[in-house]
């Protein structure tokens, strides 16, 4: 729970946007005695006044996947400069995974990331997918020691950080945790069990298809609408997001009349107050377009608790140009705190719905 608190915190709270830094760090510098070297170009320059006050006059935040930050020593987390700016992530691949959906929203202006050649995980799905995300929005990325200091020095100096998009995504913020009857619940692990599951008005369900088997895809979610439906909130990629809104919109206002009240209510739906599109746009939340994020949005929604079934339908005979993206949903699924369940193909989805 309280990875989420910090994390919605940071992705609702307008004086985040825009002023947030991030810093990750992988294991083996921080563990192996002969490359502790590398950590301590971190250490000394959040020990450094010049960037402590930099920090404070900016006000900036500055955010650590949890490793990191528990390896930060007392004299910088009791920094009085530094108090109230620190934030903790989750842990590992699901710390990065947040910080590639903060690059998506354009919350970021840039990541130090303290990377070594002898990181066996240096090439793994999140690290990669967060190059190519930030890539693609033009946020900073400084992946080794020397760089990191470079940057560091010349902001010291007067240098101002790099704008970030100037979109504050205020909307898009609303939509990501939902809204009103339709805000996704957190949950965890330990808060579902095999019985509550049956209960698909506490979950949200991620539906998402490549572009070969949409028609698939749609086949499958037009047999189950009902169980869909049901459940509290339907987050999507975008383009497969639009086209299930506007079949489901279709099929209800075609058949939502002959349906029994009692199964119109359990969804969520009062037909005396909106329609089938009104209906639909609260039940139903496009997020970006995979190669834009979409992947990443989700993931990011699974380990914050906020996103709890998953069904890929994927294309095993195409490679796709985000294929880090999506191994990274397959990844955040693993994570051992999530109660997300992942299906990649109608027959296993089947035994989701």
């Amino acid at each position: 729970m309280k990875r989420y608190q910090t994390y919605r915190k940071l992705m609702t709270d307008r004086r985040h946007w825009q002023k947030t830094f991030a810093v990750i760090s992988c294991k083996i510098i921080r563990e192996k005695h002969e490359l502790k070297g590398e950590f301590n170009v971190l250490l000394n320059n959040l020990g450094d006044p010049a960037l402590r006050r930099l920090v404070q006059q900016r006000d900036w935040r500055l955010v650590f996947t949890g490793g990191t930050f528990h390896s930060l020593p007392a004299n910088v987390t009791n920094c009085p400069e530094l108090k109230g700016r620190l934030f903790e992530l989750a842990p590992s691949a699901a710390g990065v995974i947040q910080i590639a959906n903060l690059v998506v929203y354009g919350q970021l202006f840039g990541i130090a990331f303290f990377n070594h050649m002898e990181d066996l995980y240096a090439d793994s799905p999140q690290n990669l997918c967060l190059r190519r995300i930030c890539n693609h929005y033009g946020t900073p990325l400084f992946e080794d020691a020397s760089s990191i200091q470079f940057i560091l020095d010349r902001w010291k100096g007067g240098l101002p950080a790099p704008r970030t998009r100037d979109r504050f995504p205020t909307r898009e913020v609303a939509a990501y945790y939902g809204s009103g009857r339709t805000e996704d619940e957190v949950l965890y692990r330990q808060d579902l069990t095999h019985g509550s599951r049956r209960d698909r008005s506490r979950e949200t369900i991620a539906i998402v298809s490549h572009d070969e088997q949409k028609v698939r895809m749609l086949n499958f979610c037009l047999e189950h609408i009902s169980r869909i439906l049901s459940f509290r909130r339907v987050v999507s990629t975008g383009t497969t997001g639009s086209f299930l809104a506007e079949q489901y919109r279709i099929a209800l206002e075609a058949f939502g009349t002959r349906l029994p009240q009692k199964e119109v209510q359990r969804w969520g739906w009062d037909r005396s107050r909106e329609d089938a599109k009104a209906f639909l746009a609260r039940k139903i939340q496009p997020m970006a377009s995979g190669p834009k994020g979409g992947d990443v949005q989700i993931s990011a929604k699974i380990i914050d608790g906020t996103c709890h079934r998953v069904l890929f339908f994927q294309d095993p005979g195409s490679a796709h140009p985000h294929q880090f993206d999506i191994r990274l949903m397959e990844k955040a699924v693993q994570d051992p705190e999530t109660a997300a369940l992942f299906a990649s193909s109608a027959r296993t989805a089947r035994a989701f719905v």
